[in-house]
């Protein structure tokens, strides 16, 4: 009679274990453990069972590898990675003065942006270029593809295959994000190819994910556990919801973000570790994270830093002791959005008129599109 085996343990939606691999524990259930067998019969008896719980368990992953293979096969080609239905959201204008690559957050898509920031900066003259990134909005085909950003190297490359298709550009080039995309601009700005990097004006972040707030932030034992766990299970995923009464004084437009299907909270471990170890790089000013003099066109990359002073999900602080840390950055500026919250671009604090934010961001833009010696005296 063939022994027993344990349950197998239960599977998530996207075919990944809920819970431990009871297959390659080393503690055994009494229940299937041999009784009244020789000593040595009963040591070979157990050497079969692990055996089996091994087989098991690699079988179950090899499953799980073809999956995700599958749906990760634009890895290898980034722009594969980007569906065309995530590259919808364009704004052109007749004549335009500058060129803006706009990457969102997450849980968040472009087409957020397409009724309140871009259509703002477009009545500049300034042409707007924005995708849904890689398991996020409209870039995902199925549920499976879900938060499967990859790890930075790939989302740094999918910023430069976007950006390829704007470069050379007759007018100055800009690269801005928001959030977690704010954080991936600045990082890019840093650790970007040189010949694309050369061809970028400046960068702009807006309430960039470099330090989480307080109120938010996870233990750091729950950070470094995730970590470990990311090398193991890179592909697994975990549903991390925003608390939407932070993201911004509207809460008829917070209630549309929890209403908004292609805003689904998922994250792999992978995807999240990275997007962490991103804002602490940022954050402790490591050194390949800062901008350095001789990035960008004509060797002075200009930034410029937002952030809301009550915002709850990413903190103010983050970016302040970043921008403190650019000292090789000649034309830079870090603005303090007194009693904003998470989303700029939509918020209404108290005594704030809505649209501070959105002119802000066409002003510093157009100060930095004349010719290049002009642009590197502008004005902070």
């Amino acid at each position: 009679m063939e022994p027993s085996l344990p349950p197998r343990p239960a599977e998530n939606a996207e075919g990944g274990v809920t819970e431990g691999d009871p297959e390659i524990s080393d503690s055994r259930d009494s229940q299937f453990e041999p009784k009244n067998l020789p000593a040595r019969v009963k040591e070979h008896h157990i050497i079969i069972i692990d055996l089996i719980r091994e087989l098991q368990w690699l079988k179950r992953r090899m499953r799980e590898l073809k999956r995700e293979n599958m749906a990760l096969r634009g890895h290898t080609d980034s722009r594969e990675g980007i569906r065309r239905e995530g590259l919808s959201s364009v704004k052109s204008v007749p004549t335009p003065r500058a060129h803006l690559l706009f990457i969102h957050g997450f849980s968040d898509h472009s087409a957020n942006y397409t009724s309140n920031l871009f259509p703002a900066l477009a009545a500049h003259s300034i042409s707007i270029t924005a995708f849904d990134q890689r398991g996020w909005g409209r870039s995902v085909a199925h549920p499976r593809d879900r938060g499967l950003t990859g790890p930075t190297t790939t989302v740094l490359a999918d910023i430069t295959s976007v950006l390829s298709t704007l470069l050379p550009s007759p007018v100055p080039v800009f690269l801005m994000g928001h959030s977690m995309g704010g954080a991936e601009a600045l990082v890019y700005a840093a650790q970007g190819p040189s010949e694309t990097v050369s061809q970028i004006r400046g960068v702009l972040a807006s309430a960039p994910l470099i330090a989480l707030h307080p109120h938010t932030a996870p233990w750091r034992a729950t950070v470094v556990a995730g970590r470990v766990a990311a090398k193991m299970l890179p592909r697994f995923k975990m549903v991390n919801r925003l608390d939407s009464k932070w993201l911004s004084h509207d809460e008829g437009k917070n209630r549309e973000w929890e209403a908004d299907g292609l805003c689904h909270d998922t994250g792999t471990l992978e995807g999240l570790a990275g997007m962490l170890d991103r804002g602490e790089g940022l954050d402790r000013g490591l050194d390949t994270f800062l901008v350095r003099e001789g990035r960008g066109e004509g060797g002075a990359l200009a930034v410029w830093i937002a952030h809301g002073t009550e915002d709850r999900i990413n903190w103010v602080e983050g970016s302040r002791r970043y921008f403190e840390r650019l000292g090789e950055v000649r034309d830079k500026e870090f603005r303090a959005y007194e009693g904003g919250y998470h989303n700029l671009h939509i918020d209404l604090p108290p005594g704030a008129d809505g649209v501070q934010f959105r002119e802000d961001v066409a002003k510093w833009i157009l100060d930095r599109s004349g010719p290049l010696s002009d642009a590197s005296k502008a004005k902070l």
